[in-house]
């Protein structure tokens, strides 16, 4: 992969050099040479998104944004495309140019959710891997990312959803980004009450106090399954179905906290229970999830907590703790915009 180095102005001057047309210099002169591109290994679209093309170049930082401006514009004059400007003047390797290809197909084509696909071209660049390869390394290959999933496994074998089920809803989480339980329910597999049944499950499985045919007859004995959806019942409150997940996460109030970020409109369900749902796949603390994947402060937690404890002991309104927890949220927005 080529390192940007001090010839970098060097490199793009010779491309627009005063007299020159940019056609004819020689480093543009893709059709010979080697400033030709590269055949990449995968079929390339009849016409490439050039916007799309700037967008993933942008994201990988291969060039600084005041060289991939020049070389936007020389792109624009020259009628090529950023990859073929940033290949002829030595920015980007053979490898490279591919990669970048590999990037921009597989989000096009919405096999790969943006963000996913660019961080596996991130390191694609600086490991020196193909990009093929790196989708097998980080566990995005479309083929077999998220097949190994748990919460697909248990709703498999508790009837709640059907192997072809699952595979229509892992293309669609890779595409889009959701949790394997959101994307069944996204498509009607699981409704809000089956959906948060199968996290009580999850959560008795993760804690060892049910096998999975002692979960299928909590299943079936609840109304749900492939064949006869069960009904909505948000008369049951979030904070009973989530009481086993409480006490895997060994935190006394985080149920109640939970519920508070719902109620006071912090998280909708949907989004609270897929992290719930990736705290149980990867077995790792609700804490962490929240952190990294909601990108809320850890405070915000914190005071959902606190606050939910509060309104439980009469000592609090629940108006008043909806107000304190939406400040919490804001308060960090605000400091950073200072």
């Amino acid at each position: 992969m080529s390192t940007v180095t001090s010839s970098t102005n060097s490199s793009l001057s010779s491309l627009s050099s005063p007299g020159m047309a940019p056609a004819q210099s020689q480093a543009l002169n893709l059709k010979t040479g080697t400033g030709e591109p590269p055949s990449p290994s995968i079929p390339v679209p009849v016409i490439l998104d050039e916007k799309l093309l700037i967008e993933i170049v942008r994201a990988s930082a291969i060039v600084s944004s005041e060289i991939l401006e020049q070389v936007i514009d020389l792109a624009r004059v020259s009628q090529r495309t950023i990859l073929d400007v940033l290949f002829a003047s030595g920015f980007i390797a053979s490898s490279d140019y591919k990669a970048f290809i590999h990037c921009h197909n597989i989000i096009q084509t919405k096999v790969l959710f943006k963000p996913w696909a660019i961080a596996c071209l991130q390191r694609t660049l600086s490991e020196f891997v193909p990009f093929e390869e790196m989708l097998e390394i980080m566990e995005m290959h479309p083929l077999t990312a998220l097949s190994d999933s748990t919460f697909a496994a248990l709703a498999i074998s508790t009837q709640l959803v059907t192997a072809m089920e699952f595979e229509k809803a892992r293309r669609l989480s890779l595409s889009s980004g959701l949790s394997i339980g959101q994307s069944c329910l996204k498509l009607g597999y699981l409704c809000h009450s089956s959906y948060r049944l199968m996290l009580d499950c999850f959560s008795l499985y993760r804690l060892g106090q049910a096998d999975k045919n002692t979960l299928r007859s909590i299943v079936k004995a609840a109304g749900f399954d492939f064949m006869r959806r069960g009904r909505e019942n948000r008369d049951l409150p979030l904070t009973q179905t989530l009481a086993s997940y409480e006490r895997l996460a060994g935190e006394a109030g985080l149920a109640a906290g939970l519920d508070l970020l719902v109620k006071a409109s912090v998280l909708s369900e949907s989004s609270l229970l897929a992290l719930v749902e990736e705290s149980l796949e990867q077995n790792v603390s609700f804490r962490a999830v929240f952190v990294d994947v909601s990108g809320f402060n850890i405070q915000v937690l914190e005071t959902a907590i606190k606050m939910a404890a509060l309104v439980q002991s009469g000592d609090c309104a629940i108006d008043i703790a909806f107000t304190i927890l939406q400040e919490s949220v804001r308060q960090p927005l605000a400091l950073r915009r200072s």
